[in-house]
Formats: C-alpha cells, structure tokens, sequence
C-alpha cells in the first residue's frame, strides 16, 4: 500500500500529496474563502508617562534653589556661568568666559596686552560694525560663510576664515528637525603654520540634537580657516566669527 511521502497546499489552495509510489493527487480545495474580519479586541492597558524632557532657564545670577528638576541647565547671564541641576542641587555652576587673566574686569572684553580686546558673546543678529579687537585680526563681527543656510551631513564645510590675524572665534547655532546645539568654538595657528581649535561651550537641545566635529587647518596663502562636519542633516545654519 502506497504511503504519502509528501504534502503541501498550494498557491490556489488545492493539497497536492506526493505518494511513494510517485503518484500526485490533487485532493482539492482545502482553504475556503477569507473570512469576515473579526470584532476588534479589547485595547490594551495604558503605558507609563515619559520622563519630562530638559529645560534652560536664563537667570539674572545663580538659579533660585526651588527652580527646575534634575537633568535642567541654567545660564546665569549676569556672571556667565552654566549650571546643571542634580539630584544634590544646581552646584557651583562653570565658568563660560575666559579664565581671569585674559578678560579685563570692567568691561568683560579680552585683554590683548595692552590693546582694548574685542568682544566676547556676540548675537546671530545683523553682523555688528563696531566692535575693536586687539592682535593682528580686525576684531570686528562677521556672518559666518555658510549663514542660515541648510547643510548636508558628513560633509567637511568651511564656515569661518581669517585672511590676516593668527585666532577666530566662531559662534554656531545649527538646527536639525529632532533638535539644535548652540557651540562656540575657538581656533588658532602657530608660527609654523600648525594649528588647533578647541570648544569653549556647547549646548544640546532636542531628543537627537546634532553632533558638530570642527578641524583647523592653514591654507596655502597662509589663511586660518576652520571647517565643520554635522552627523545629520542641518536645516539651518547660522553664526558669527570674530577674528582676532
């Protein structure tokens, strides 16, 4: 007596068995029609709130104790300090301007050794016309080259450069569709061309704000410029140099 060795449905929902002595037999139909669709279930049980996301307070001095959550930042914009609270508190808070010796007590403006240093924080604002500086640059504001404009990720873009001084100091403010970040950013070349840069302050806004990689570099005409790569897409770029 033959045994089925094989059996599969169909494409048209016929059984089709393979018996060992290599007959095929199609028993028919074996799956009806679609059905009506069935009475929707019971909704299921309501997630948990998420977690409040972060806020910045600007306060004229140290944050009220009583103010925020943890996880919150404060800028204090009477003595620039950047504070984050803790579970502990809003703590010390840290410096955003340059240490004591380089900033001139009665008008918070760059010492350049003899000379009346430019200014330090400067607005997205129309480029500012009056500002002196000190050392070989002009100190005077300027649009960055790429200013409220979109930017494409992982892309290396010149954003700032300075023809005739040694130092730069670049303000960015870049906005991605999931979040932003503020950052300022000083570069300098040495006598042998070499240069470097360094972040003086960052701040992130959003779920994924962007992440802004920076490289310096001396052209053959000995400019000082300063290049930025985004992980993600910016739609909007905006900022000031100041040159120095």
């Amino acid at each position: 007596m033959a045994e089925i060795t094989f059996a599969q449905v169909n494409e048209r929902g016929q059984l089709i068995l393979l018996l060992s002595d290599d007959r095929v037999i199609n028993v028919g139909n074996v799956v009806g029609p679609v059905g009506a669709t069935g009475v929707q279930g019971i909704p299921g049980p309501k997630g948990e709130p998420g977690k409040d996301g972060s806020e910045i307070f600007l306060t004229a001095g140290p944050p009220d104790p009583a103010q925020g959550k943890p996880g919150d930042i404060a800028i204090d914009t009477r003595a620039w300090k950047l504070y984050q609270k803790s579970g502990m508190g809003w703590g010390m808070g840290n410096d955003m301007m340059p240490g004591a010796n380089n900033l001139d007590a009665a008008t918070r403006r760059f010492n350049s050794g003899g000379g009346s240093g430019g200014g330090r924080f400067f607005g997205m604002g129309a480029p500012s016309a009056g500002i002196s500086g000190g050392g070989g640059g002009t100190g005077t504001l300027q649009p960055i080259l790429q200013n409220d404009q979109p930017l494409l990720a992982n892309a290396w873009t010149p954003v700032a450069f300075d023809p005739d001084g040694d130092a730069m100091i670049v303000d960015l403010w870049a906005a991605s569709p999931n979040g932003t970040v503020f950052i300022e950013v000083a570069a300098s070349k040495g006598l042998a061309a070499d240069t470097g840069y360094s972040v003086v302050y960052e701040i992130q806004i959003g779920t994924n704000p962007p992440q802004l990689t920076f490289r310096a570099s001396v052209s053959g005409a000995n400019q000082l410029q300063l290049e930025v790569n985004s992980n993600v897409a910016l739609t909007t770029l905006r900022g000031r140099q100041m040159l120095i």
